[in-house]
């Protein structure tokens, strides 16, 4: 070779995390690197991402680690990466528990679609960085944050320790959860900054407008029979939210858990774990007969219940 620099390409077929299985068709991904120091190079999405605005600040003149170094920065400004990140992008590993390997694991999984669709986001992620170091497309932007919104963080993160047991390696997941709130809190408009238990809710995140009574409303205390539920939270980001509907021997039947690790001690009752932070969790709850319970909601680790109520349906 006649540079130590190399434009590097690797094509093939991917685990999606959110999916849990390989992906139905191979995909192509690339990197600028230097090869003076490198005996290997791991290709992944943000070195695919910044490869265009290292090319376009080439051609301005700048020499390649100060373009590197540059696109790097520009990328983890738009990802809402606050802390540095020393380690070139690819030298990434998300099988190495570190923050900055954490920060491509997230980004990985938020982009994840079907092969098509991610190609097609690549591309257009790609093309608007590569200008000015910035990605100006709200609409794409929205369509990452949507997708953040919908994901059950603890399902990802057994899908990736499951797929690296099959493989035969045990390894320590980083901290993904965290650089995904990151990424929401610097794009999403949204934003709760208290829990929040709204009089009405859907059951289930696929009817937004089928809305019923809130178990977790803390205004009501008595239901009426025949009786359909919903059970549903938002907690801030960085948050954590356990529920428990404690009663004795209750005739009741619950589905659909959404955003919420269910454990289940029917009939005596339930405890719902968050599993997503500033959106909608939900679920279906239907009592069948006269009973009563207690509801303790333990808001952000607390020891004791923050709130508790006493609740009958009749």
């Amino acid at each position: 070779m006649n540079s130590n620099y190399a434009l590097i390409t690797a094509n093939g077929f991917y685990f999606s995390e959110t999916y849990g299985a390989l992906s139905m068709a191979p995909i192509t991904l690339q990197a600028f690197t230097d090869l003076t120091d490198n005996e290997s190079v791991n290709v992944n999405v943000m070195t695919h991402i910044i490869k265009g605005r290292i090319e376009n600040l080439l051609s301005d003149g700048m020499s390649f680690q100060a373009a590197n170094a540059q696109a790097k920065a520009e990328f983890l400004t738009f990802l809402g990466v606050s802390g540095a990140v020393d380690s070139e992008f690819e030298d990434l590993d998300i099988s190495v528990n570190t923050d900055e390997n954490a920060i491509l694991l997230a980004f990985s999984i938020a982009l994840q679609r079907n092969t098509a669709a991610l190609t097609e986001l690549l591309a257009h992620l790609s093309n608007d960085f590569a200008p000015d170091g910035e990605i100006n497309d709200q609409g794409l932007i929205n369509s990452v944050v949507d997708r953040i919104k919908n994901y059950n963080f603890a399902d990802i993160r057994d899908n990736i320790e499951e797929r690296y047991s099959e493989l035969g390696q045990s390894v320590i997941i980083p901290n993904f959860e965290h650089y995904l709130n990151e990424f929401r809190e610097q794009w999403d408009p949204n934003i709760v900054t208290s829990f929040q238990y709204p009089a009405m809710a859907p059951p289930v995140q696929n009817y937004p407008n089928s809305l019923l009574l809130n178990l977790l409303d803390p205004a009501v205390t008595e239901y009426e029979l025949p009786n359909a539920n919903s059970v549903a939270a938002i907690t801030p980001f960085n948050k954590n939210l356990t529920i428990k509907f404690i009663t004795n021997n209750a005739n009741y039947s619950t589905s659909g858990p959404d955003g919420w690790e269910f454990i289940n001690n029917h009939p005596n009752g339930f405890t719902l774990i968050a599993q997503k932070q500033n959106a909608l969790m939900t679920m279906l709850l239907n009592f069948w007969d006269v009973g009563s319970g207690t509801i303790e909601y333990y808001e952000d680790d607390a020891v004791s219940p923050t709130y508790t109520k006493e609740i009958t349906w009749n």
